[in-house]
């Protein structure tokens, strides 16, 4: 839109310092249906006792190998 945030936040805190409510709507922050599947098919492998133990140095290659397509 071509706005920077610095000047939206400031609006936003005018608008809130001249009395108008501040509203905060976390609705398009909702997880499809897809993700919630997923996570449910990794909460119920992780409780058959599946999963992956990843130090923390092996995280970039993890990422890269998941990004991978075949």
């Amino acid at each position: 839109m071509g706005i920077n945030l610095s000047t939206v936040i400031e609006h936003d805190l005018r608008q809130f310092v001249n009395g108008r409510p501040l509203t905060i709507d976390d609705s398009v922050r909702m997880p499809s249906q897809e993700l919630l599947d997923m996570v449910a098919d990794a909460d119920a492998e992780f409780a058959k006792g599946g999963g992956v133990t990843i130090s923390p140095d092996q995280l970039d290659t993890f990422f890269d190998d998941l990004n991978q397509t075949d």
